[in-house]
């Protein structure tokens, strides 16, 4: 085996022990399980710094995190096996694992816009390649906010309502092949942006626990602790993720947000417990501005809602046992669908009920569409 110059790095480093490493994309972390003592700051330099492709195994046991696990960087793959991570985060930390990207510079407004067209013209300051992301944002205005949504008291700029991430298929003759049939009613002189996801990453058999137990605030909706308003998983700016065989128990606040995401997969999720489950966004299974998610086999115990807000469109969940309600938080979401659920809600302390729609007379946001749906499993009895 030729070893680059970065595997002397890792070896070096501690990070990669020769005698285990598979290939030269298959990489042991070599954290010290079970010692109370922290592995997020060695964890993270190796997420930094391993090529691309290259697939990350944990050890078996308990990892302490004391820094969130923060992943900036596309192509990269980590395995647990039986990997619990011990989260002892505090002071508003934004989540245990991080997944983030960021936006960038405007490029151009529509110069044009349908509402069931693939196309989109366009002026672009500079060339759109194929299967680039880009974000669309229409300013918020009093014809769409009162007449199309039907609002009778949110009306503000912020935040943006006709929002779409799009995947540009191809550029031809001055507009915008997209990928996927666009619903969001955006118009002329809407403002489009680079954006600069981080995609193909994979997480893969992995627990995440907190050093506190949340079960006697199990139906407490409050927020009990600001110090610990600390999310599980959050995504950011985050393209093609791929979530299989996660457990999130005694999150902080929301154990799963999927924010500014685009064509996410997550499979066989299981998420119990939230110490924060008050006002102001807390307790949530989240999707948030995110477009074109796909989950299937989701367990939700012990969280206020499974939310989906502000112009969140075209995600679903198939396969789904829930004990809170699904929330159609507000905020002009509109194309998701909830199939196969099953739930199982103590209507006696959840108020909710099982599925929630935002009153057009709402304060916190506007209404959403009527193109929502949830369908539960029919039970032949």
């Amino acid at each position: 085996m030729i070893l680059t110059k970065l595997m002397f790095f890792l070896l070096a480093c501690g990070f990669l022990n020769a005698s285990e490493m598979q290939s030269k994309n298959e990489i042991l972390f070599n954290g010290v399980v079970n010692d109370s003592k922290d592995d997020a700051f060695a964890l993270n330099k190796l997420i930094k710094n391993v090529p691309d492709d290259s697939v990350i195994r944990l050890p078996r046991g308990r990892l302490d995190i004391y820094e969130p696990i923060l992943i900036s960087r596309s192509n990269i793959t980590i395995i647990g096996d039986g990997t619990l991570l011990i989260s002892h985060l505090h002071n508003k930390e934004e989540a245990v694992i991080n997944i983030f990207g960021k936006k960038g510079y405007s490029v151009g407004v529509t110069q044009s816009g349908t509402y069931n067209s693939i196309k989109l013209d366009v002026k672009l300051k500079r060339s759109v390649k194929q299967k680039q992301l880009l974000l669309l944002e229409q300013a918020n205005d009093e014809a769409f906010v009162y007449d199309t949504l039907g609002s009778k008291k949110w009306y503000k700029k912020y935040p943006i309502l006709r929002s779409e991430i799009i995947e540009a298929a191809r550029y031809e003759e001055g507009q915008i092949v997209m990928q996927f049939v666009s619903k969001s009613q955006i118009e002329a002189n809407a403002k489009i942006y680079e954006i600069f996801p981080v995609s193909n990453v994979t997480l893969k058999d992995i627990s995440i626990d907190s050093t506190f137990d949340t079960q006697k605030y199990k139906h407490v909706y409050e927020n009990v602790d600001e110090n610990l308003k600390i999310d599980g998983i959050k995504m950011q700016y985050a393209s093609y993720i791929d979530l299989e065989n996660i457990s999130i128990k005694n999150s902080g606040s929301n154990p799963l947000v999927f924010e500014r995401t685009y064509n996410c997969y997550a499979n066989n999720i299981f998420i119990d417990g939230a110490m924060n489950k008050g006002k102001e966004g807390s307790g949530y299974l989240r999707f948030n501005k995110s477009f074109h998610n796909y989950l299937s086999n989701i367990h939700v115990k012990n969280i206020r809602h499974i939310v989906f807000q502000w112009s969140s469109a075209y995600n679903t969940i198939d396969g789904l046992y829930s004990e809170a309600d699904v929330n159609f938080h507000g905020g002009a979401s509109h194309d998701n669908r909830v199939q196969n659920a099953s739930f199982h809600v103590d209507l006696s302390k959840h108020k909710w009920g099982k599925v929630y729609i935002t009153p057009k007379d709402a304060k916190w946001a506007p209404p959403d569409f009527d193109t929502n749906t949830v369908e539960e499993i029919k039970n032949d009895l």
